[in-house]
């Protein structure tokens, strides 16, 4: 019922109060409906009031009464109907009319039984409520001149009622003041009342403005943040994210609200580990350090989400709620493991240089202990009886320091020291033989599979890629000694891209050599693997390896301008990576025996060095392959000796690292003497002087030590021959 009462009352006031009127300025919603109420209840309940008085009226032969009733009551109808065309103020001074020429009609007509002094009161009180106090004092200015007004015409007894009356002056103005006092009060009370009304209404209405401005900043502000911004309630359920967080995670706005804050973990485990943190943040307060949780992004990305974490509360200080701050930090730190990551290369880069410094130190003496120990060797095998124990202990000799000097070189390789001259290199040949090779010693239980796909060449000493197979290969056979297992080699030409080459820093972008070994051997630790290049370092057990292997590996393949990468599983094996830099030319033939035949020569040849052993080894060699030697232990006496006799030797043999004068020095003084002097620098390791800067120089030959009789011998004939094939001048 009340219902249907209510849809009535909003069905009349939508038909006649004006359209313009809002519910958001209450003040003048409810003046209009006063006025509103007051023309309905009139026209409605008007002629209960308006029969009797015009039956009385004709009673008592006052037609006027009738008259001004009926005015009044259409008036009302008028006003009612014409709400929605005129204006709120046009509307009460009609109203006021009507009221006030109401009461000044019975005030003059009738008198003190009239009760016209009542419509005036309302008329005074109805203009101050809907026109505020300007209409209310005019109002009742009005009223008050209309009351002295009709005190005059009492005066002159021109109302007949007044006759009655035997002193209608006095009781009129007692009447007027009252009126006056009691009218001005009440009304100008109300007017007050409604002004403050106002002022309240409008202090709100400005306050919502002001709110909706702010609220509409903070929103405008939280959209524009470049932090993603997510509020929760106390659940966990998302109740706003920002366009910030849309844009990180990749889900709309109506895809994020209304679920949790878990609900995009990539796994599981994750989900699990997210709402016990959820839960630790809500129960035990105080707000947690930032941390970092992964999120499942639209398009299938696992990113790393940074979390700064508060709470909400609401105005009576109760905890409402969560809101947190996000930052996409996947990048940095991506960034920051290929920082490590490089970082980590460096140290081992540098571990790897201060241990090739000190191998480097050591080399020229071993060398020269191991000139003496093959040089004495072969001159003893020389005499020895062919089949005699002798000779059998002297190969054994032979063998053990040829094994050393090799492990010199390893030690130097390693440290990117080595002297070979790098040459165009065919890696499938050298692959196909040193495979064919191993397969001659590997049990049958381990296969051997071979994929070439490439016939490239790539700058390197063939003895050193030769090498680089046979130590990995071997590695691997070796981690499937006891299950068994397969070996697989391949080579393939591939393009490296930028992205490779920023991640890999000895590559460069470009065409590569791609060679993989790959076992299904026993596998490398994780806690192992990077340290696996470092010398000295190995996983094998007790007297099955020196720890260089992988070492000299990793400096032949760096010092060839390439990279090797290494990954492995424990249990499933191993697989190193290594990319050599493609090169265009003529593949050189591989390298011959060191021990072979040592051709012979007559010419008067001059050895200097500052070992004493070494002295006494290279005259004796030279001697018995039937050159004439001089040796000297001083460079500075064999200068003298040559400046003496310029033209007394053939051909200078010199060491390069001696006491007051090097080799390199020495040889170019002697050219200085005698320009055409032919000279070969010998060396057991030296920073200073390579090949090239021998070639250079002048010198004719560079000769690595421990020196073996076959390749000296060659050298110096090739020289000499060279030298005797030029014309003289």
């Amino acid at each position: 019922m009340y219902q249907k009462l209510g849809m009535y009352w909003s069905a009349l006031e939508s038909r006649f109060m004006p359209e313009y009127l809002s519910r958001d300025d209450p003040l003048s919603f409810w003046r209009e409906r006063i006025l509103f109420v007051l023309f309905l209840v009139t026209t409605a309940l008007g002629p209960i009031a308006l029969i009797p008085s015009v039956i009385l009226s004709f009673q008592v032969d006052r037609p006027d009464i009738a008259i001004v009733d009926i005015l009044a009551y259409f008036t009302a109808v008028f006003l009612l109907f014409s709400g929605k065309r005129l204006s709120l103020n046009a509307r009460a001074w009609a109203a006021f009319g009507m009221l006030y020429s109401l009461g000044v009609f019975l005030l003059f007509t009738l008198g003190f039984h009239g009760a016209g002094y009542i419509w005036l009161f309302g008329a005074s009180v109805l203009m101050g409520g809907i026109g505020g106090m300007r209409m209310a004092l005019w109002s009742l200015i009005i009223n008050v001149l209309s009351m002295i007004g009709v005190g005059v015409f009492i005066a002159y007894k021109a109302p007949g009622w007044a006759s009655s009356l035997e002193t209608p002056v006095n009781v009129w103005g007692v009447m007027t003041v009252n009126f006056m006092l009691i009218s001005a009060m009440i009304t100008i009370t109300a007017t007050i009342m409604l002004e403050g009304l106002k002022n309240a209404f409008d202090r709100e209405r400005e306050a919502g403005r002001t709110l909706a401005v702010s609220q509409e900043k903070y929103k405008s502000l939280l959209e524009t943040l470049p932090y993603g911004i997510q509020e929760l309630d106390l659940n966990g359920q998302v109740k706003f994210v920002n366009l910030a967080y849309q844009r990180v995670s990749g889900y709309l706005y109506e895809e994020l609200v209304g679920t949790y804050v878990w609900d995009f973990a990539p796994d599981p485990e994750e989900l699990e580990v997210q709402k016990r943190r959820f839960d630790a943040i809500r129960d035990n307060m105080p707000p947690p350090h930032p941390f970092t949780r992964s999120f499942l992004a639209k398009n299938g990305d696992i990113l790393d989400l940074q979390v700064i974490w508060d709470y909400s509360y609401d105005q009576a200080g109760n905890l409402e709620g969560f809101l947190t701050v996000i930052t996409d930090i996947t990048k940095q730190l991506k960034a920051e493991e290929i920082r490590k990551d490089l970082e980590e290369r460096l140290k081992h880069s540098q571990r790897m240089e201060s241990i090739g410094t000190l191998a480097g130190g050591i080399a020229h003496d071993f060398n020269n202990i191991l000139n003496s120990i093959i040089g004495f060797t072969e001159l003893a095998l020389d005499e020895a009886k062919p089949g005699a124990q002798q000779e059998e202990c002297l190969q054994e000799v032979l063998k053990a320091g040829t094994r050393a000097s090799g492990l010199v070189k390893q030690i130097l390789t390693f440290a990117r020291r080595g002297s070979e001259e790098p040459k165009p290199v065919r890696v499938s040949s050298i692959t196909k033989e040193t495979l064919q090779l191993l397969r001659s010693t590997v049990p049958p239980s381990i296969k051997i599979k071979q994929k070439i796909q490439s016939e490239s060449l790539v700058m390197a000493d063939p003895t050193q890629i030769h090498q680089v197979l046979l130590n990995l290969c071997t590695n691997a056979v070796q981690a499937m000694e006891e299950k068994g297992g397969l070996l697989q080699v391949e080579l393939a030409d591939v393009l490296v891209d930028a992205e490779l080459a920023s991640r890999t820093p000895n590559l460069h972008p470009g065409e590569y050599l791609k060679m993989v070994i790959r076992d299904t051997g026993y596998g490398i630790p994780v806690d192992a693997i990077q340290s696996i290049f470092e010398p000295y370092f190995t996983t094998k057990g007790f007297g099955k390896g020196t720890g260089l292997g992988l070492a000299v590996v990793h400096g032949i393949v760096q010092n060839c301008g390439g990279e090797i990468l290494a990954s492995s599983q424990v249990g499933a094996g191993s697989e190193f990576t290594i990319f050599l830099p493609l090169v265009k030319g003529k593949a050189e033939a591989l390298p011959e025996n060191r021990f072979g035949h040592a051709p012979k020569g007559w010419e008067k040849v001059l050895f200097v060095d500052d070992e004493p052993s070494i002295v006494k080894l290279g005259g004796k060699m030279l001697e018995r392959l039937g050159y004439t030697v001089t040796t000297h232990t001083s460079s500075i006496q064999a200068l003298e000796l040559v400046r003496n006799k310029p033209h007394g030797f053939d051909i200078v043999i010199t060491d390069m690292s001696m006491p007051d004068m090097n080799g390199d020095v020495l040889a170019t003084e002697l050219m200085k003497i005698r320009p055409d002097i032919p000279v070969i620098l010998c060396t057991g390791y030296s920073n200073k002087i390579t090949p090239e800067k021998a070639m250079a120089m002048g010198i004719k030959a560079f000769a690595m030590k421990p020196l073996v009789k076959s390749e000296l011998a060659k050298s110096i004939r090739k020289v000499l021959d060279a030298q005797a094939s030029q014309p003289s001048h």
